[in-house]
């Protein structure tokens, strides 16, 4: 890793387009690997993870944080064409890099924006412990470790120490332990903001949007239509089993990767 970009799959990059993922809400890139497992062998693929996970300055603003994302792949070498994307959060970045690489160079990178929240339908922002619960209920339910028991937990401390207690020896350690979680937790908080401050302005690129089918209260349904007044290029909706959180692992998954590997790949 080398400043927060991460080679998740090498591949060839002279054979197909680098995939440049941005960071979800969280900061982290741990569930892209079991995208780029679902890619060609040929596919290269690298993760962008936010500085705030390694106690760096942060950036307040998505404009700020595409700017130097843009700078940490240059630095790298990295050069279009290349696809930008991202999950959820992670699109929001991945589609103003694609904006200001297009006003900076002329270049057009396609967008991925797997159910990613477009401004003006946004997921409301979330407490510590609403984080904690909504993570219990959707991504880390192969804990078993019961609602209830967590909500009883006097403080958020507790319920990060026993989350970090029961995920111990398991795949989700390092994610979820007593150091790192709290880590993640403030990078939500400040990601939210940002995103809830952000105004996306018209791309004229094409744009590819991966859809959730099965919906959960917590995030908005009905995106691919506000993506689709933004995106003056191409565009695609491609439905994707699962809910906004499920669809990014394994089978689910299988459907983004099958329709990556497919198509149009450059710019």
């Amino acid at each position: 890793m080398r400043r927060g970009l991460v080679v998740i799959k090498v591949g060839d990059p002279q054979a197909r387009p680098p995939l440049v993922l941005v960071h979800p809400i969280g900061g982290d890139v741990f569930f892209y690997r079991e995208l780029a497992a679902c890619l060609p062998g040929d596919q290269a693929v690298y993760a962008i993870r936010s500085p705030l996970l390694d106690g760096t300055v942060g950036l307040d603003t998505i404009e700020d944080m595409a700017a130097s994302y843009l700078e940490r792949l240059e630095e790298f070498g990295l050069k279009p064409p290349y696809r930008l994307g991202g999950s959820s959060f992670g699109g929001l970045v991945a589609y103003e890099m694609a904006r200001q690489l297009d006003a900076r160079d002329a270049h057009r990178p396609q967008v991925v924006l797997i159910d990613s929240p477009a401004p003006g339908n946004l997921p409301a922002e979330m407490t510590d412990d609403d984080i904690l619960d909504y993570l219990m209920r959707y991504g880390l339910a192969r804990l078993d470790l019961p609602r209830a028991e967590l909500a009883a937990l006097p403080t958020t401390e507790d319920r990060i120490r026993l989350i970090a207690d029961r995920a111990r020896g398991t795949e989700s350690e390092a994610l979820l332990s007593a150091d790192f979680l709290p880590r993640y937790l403030r990078a939500w908080q400040r990601h939210s903001r940002a995103m809830h401050a952000y105004t996306a302005r018209p791309y004229a690129g094409d744009v590819l949007f991966f859809s959730h089918q099965e919906e959960i209260p917590e995030f908005p349904a009905g995106q691919a239509s506000h993506w689709r007044r933004l995106a003056h290029g191409g565009f695609r909706d491609v439905p994707v089993p699962g809910n906004h959180l499920s669809m990014n692992g394994m089978p689910h998954v299988a459907t983004i990767g099958a329709h990556l590997a497919q198509g149009d790949n450059g710019e």
